[in-house]
C-alpha cells in the first residue's frame, strides 16, 4: 500500500502488526467496500524502491471505524520486502458449495468445501486455519 501524508508525501506501509482488519479499514478509506486479503513482499522492486517506508506497526482494532482510529508509527525498522499489498473490492460476497468425491455437487450435505468469489473470478477450496464447529454451522445455515 502506498500512503500519502501531508507532512512527508507518499510512502509504503510495513507489515509489522498489520492485519486483515487493518486492510479492510484502509480499503474503506479508499471508498472500497472491503478487503479480500493482503500480503507482503518485494513484488515490484522498481516501484517500491522509489518510495520510503512511511508507516510501521499499523494496528486497527475491532472498535476502529476509520484509519484515524488506528495506531501506527512513522519511524520503521522494515525493509521493502515487508511492504504491504492489499486487494480491495466492492463486491464482498462469497458463495459456498460442497463437492462430493466424484467432483459433483454434494446432495447429502457432506463434502469438500468450495468458495466462489465472483468479483475476483476465483473458485477454490477453503483452508482449515481458524475453522471451528461454529464456523461450519454458520456456513451450513
Amino acid at each position: 500500500a502506498v500512503v500519502s501524508t501531508q507532512s512527508t508525501g507518499s510512502g509504503t506501509v510495513c507489515d509489522d502488526l498489520f492485519s486483515t482488519l487493518s486492510a479492510t479499514i484502509i480499503c474503506k478509506s479508499m471508498n472500497f467496500t472491503c478487503s479480500m486479503g493482503w500480503e507482503h513482499g518485494l513484488d515490484w522492486p522498481d516501484v517500491q524502491n522509489k518510495y520510503d517506508i512511511h508507516l510501521d506497526d499499523v494496528s486497527c482494532g475491532p472498535g476502529n471505524k476509520t484509519f484515524a482510529d488506528c495506531s501506527y508509527k512513522t519511524e520503521n525498522n522494515c525493509g521493502h520486502s515487508e511492504d504491504v499489498f492489499i486487494s480491495c473490492v466492492n463486491d464482498c460476497s462469497i458463495t459456498f458449495s460442497l463437492i462430493d468425491s466424484n467432483g459433483t455437487v454434494s446432495t447429502n450435505g457432506q463434502g469438500l468445501l468450495i468458495a466462489n468469489h465472483s468479483s475476483l473470478n476465483k473458485t477454490g477450496t477453503v483452508c482449515d486455519d481458524g475453522m471451528t464447529d461454529v464456523t461450519a454451522t454458520v456456513l451450513c445455515n
